[in-house]
């Protein structure tokens, strides 16, 4: 995806994904997600089976950042669009292997205006750790 910010060492990146054997490899970064509510656990019958109050879930997420074999763009039929996530599906379904690349350094996703925003300020102020000295 080309609406990201990191850090990520795309070379450690790609040399992890051409020896991992997989047809595609995921960099990957932990995210939290609080739910400002109580949540309610019902079943079939509407009854509340379970009340957890305001929780936080913990994800692993796709940074956006992926490493592709040849045999998994093969895949996509010419002329056809494929999503992303129809495509990891697809290659689940016939047994392939999808590697993450699990990333604990600096990553933004400015795919929203106020992510955009956050971006260019934190690029101004982390400038060095982007693009080196």
């Amino acid at each position: 995806n080309g609406d990201v910010l990191t850090d990520l060492d795309y070379r450690k990146f790609l040399q992890y994904h051409a020896h991992s054997g997989a047809a595609v490899t995921i960099a990957s970064h932990k995210r939290e997600v609080q739910i400002t509510l109580g949540v309610l656990k019902t079943d079939a019958d509407n009854l509340l089976r379970d009340y957890v109050e305001k929780p936080v879930y913990h994800y692993e997420v796709s940074m956006g950042v992926y490493g592709f074999t040849r045999r998994a763009l093969e895949l996509i039929p010419p002329g056809v669009h494929m999503d992303f996530p129809d495509l990891i599906k697809a290659l689940l379904a016939r047994g392939e292997k999808i590697r993450c690349y699990p990333f604990n350094g600096y990553w933004l996703d400015i795919g929203r205006s106020e992510d955009y925003q956050q971006a260019v300020e934190e690029f101004n102020q982390l400038r060095d750790k982007f693009l080196g000295e």
